[in-house]
């Protein structure tokens, strides 16, 4: 079934006996619940199996079924935040005083959702915000607690408040009431918490209705443009920050956005020029921000000297700057100082639980000092936080494949291939993973364009050696990795390689 150009002959049955496992757990990365993950697998098995004329050879049948299962998952994720957001006034959330829970879910059910919508937005501030983390984004109330550095019981008094005077107006013959004018301020507050969430589809409606009230407001801006980048709009997001520029030509947050626009074009010069200009900003979370971010890009460019000083200023000046901490632990790592990288990440992910790249790369600094199984529980992590990632995907099934847990591994690797993007580190991944499944003319066509969108990065031309290596032609192996030692003069293991490629042509 497999290979097969299409399935007609496929059973349904025979098909979910087969895969059962693996859809499973990849379903386990977005579901919390078993009960709801069993449900959302079955629902893979019959989507694809509706659409199985759809399924074409040029791809293996499994990399097919994990493209299906991780466009539900996403599609699923979604619906689930709209339908919070629709349940928002569920009895279950009442305050247990309410004597008319029925007739108040029989009245919500008549109620439009714009209705609903205006009403939420009529709520005080605390209680906006408060509606709209647990109801509509899905957090717990403990969360939300944190994220607005408020008590516990602070946060569950705001949500009865709020279903109380919803249940109020709702029963209400006086019409709708009026949103209150700071409602600009409002959403750019949500905006904000949700993109520190690191969930920027959920910010960005916020982010923009937060931007149309506020048009000449620098933070508003700046949250959208950050909200667009990370969605992937690099066209939106400089569009922003040349806005925001406009208002305020010295505001840091907008030379901020600025530079990462350009780093993530690969334009290296312009972003550390915005990084300086932003650092010049004296409100302190900008320049804050700016030197963490100075410090990013040279690590993308591998001037681990000047990343060093800029990352240790950033934390300097905020000693609980979990991005900073993280990339400094990625420096510390290349310089080969294992100890204080590792108490980087450890600071990294203490101070930002969710924040997947510092678990990812506190996996690097675990599997650098041997330690295997607590890096691929950091890699494990790091997957179920940001389950869209190749990386922490591509690391973790690297990594268990060594360890000859092929089964966990393939999950991993089928993982890799079904999703996309990822530029050119994407491209490198998923070449990893076809050479290691020994498809040799897949990772060569892969390391070429991982090469191509990455120019300052060595790893791809390794990969490209170790298939040159792979088929025997050893002086095209030598070749790409002097062209990597070009790229990174003080790569360790590219020397070494380069050693052991040059005694074999010996």
């Amino acid at each position: 079934m497999g290979e097969r150009t299409e399935l007609p002959g496929a059973d349904l049955e025979e098909l979910a006996r087969r895969h059962p496992r693996e859809i499973y757990r990849l379903v386990r990365h977005f579901v919390d619940d078993s009960e709801e993950a069993l449900d959302l697998a079955q629902e893979v098995f019959l989507r694809a199996f509706a659409h199985r004329q759809g399924f074409r050879s040029e791809s293996a049948f499994t990399t097919w079924l994990y493209r299906v299962a991780l466009n539900l998952c996403h599609n699923e994720r979604r619906k689930r935040a709209r339908r919070q957001a629709r349940e928002v006034l569920l009895p279950e959330a009442l305050d247990e005083a309410s004597e008319t829970p029925s007739a108040l879910e029989t009245l919500i059910a008549r109620e439009s959702s714009e209705r609903i919508d205006h009403l939420v937005q009529a709520l005080p501030t605390h209680e906006f915000v408060a509606v709209v983390l647990h109801y509509y984004s899905g957090l717990s109330q403990k969360q939300v607690a944190e994220v607005v550095h408020a008590s516990l019981s602070a946060v569950e008094s705001r949500l009865r408040r709020a279903l109380a005077r919803l249940q109020s107006w709702l029963e209400s013959d006086e019409g709708l009431p009026a949103v209150p004018d700071a409602g600009g301020q409002r959403f750019l507050t949500v905006g904000r918490i949700l993109l520190k969430l690191r969930d920027p589809e959920a910010a960005l409606p916020y982010c923009e209705r937060a931007a149309a009230l506020l048009p000449e407001d620098v933070s508003a801006l700046c949250a959208l443009g950050s909200a667009y980048w990370q969605v992937g709009n690099l066209d939106g997001a400089w569009e922003m920050a040349q806005r925001a520029l406009r208002t305020d030509p010295d505001a840091g947050q907008a030379h901020n956005l600025c530079g990462i626009v350009h780093g993530t074009r690969g334009e290296h010069s312009e972003a550390i020029t915005a990084f300086h200009h932003a650092a010049a900003d004296a409100r302190w979370p900008e320049r804050v921000r700016a030197y963490g971010n100075l410090g990013v890009t040279y690590v993308y460019m591998r001037r681990w000297d000047e990343a060093a000083r800029a990352l240790e200023q950033a934390v300097a000046l905020d000693p609980h700057y979990a991005l900073a901490y993280s990339h400094l632990g990625n420096v510390y790592l290349e310089q080969g100082r294992h100890e204080e990288a590792l108490r980087c990440q450890d600071r990294a992910t203490a101070f930002d639980p969710p924040y997947f790249q510092g678990h990812f790369n506190r996996g690097a600094v675990l599997a650098a000092m041997g330690r295997t199984e607590e890096a691929i529980a950091s890699y494990r992590r790091a997957s179920q936080l940001a389950p869209w990632w190749i990386d922490a995907h591509a690391e973790l099934g690297l990594l268990l494949h060594a360890q000859d847990k092929r089964e966990e591994a393939e999950i991993q690797f089928d993982t890799v291939l079904a999703l996309r993007g990822g530029g050119g580190q994407g491209a490198y991944y998923r070449g990893r993973v076809h050479l290691v499944r020994g498809h040799q003319d897949a990772a060569l066509t892969l390391f070429e364009e991982a090469a191509r969108e990455a120019p300052e990065w060595a790893e791809p031309l390794l990969g490209l050696a170790q298939v040159h290596e792979a088929r025997g032609d050893l002086p095209a192996a030598v070749e790409a990795v002097r062209q990597a030692l070009q790229r990174e003069p003080q790569s360790a293991e590219a020397r070494e390689r380069l050693s052991a490629l040059e005694e074999q042509a010996r």
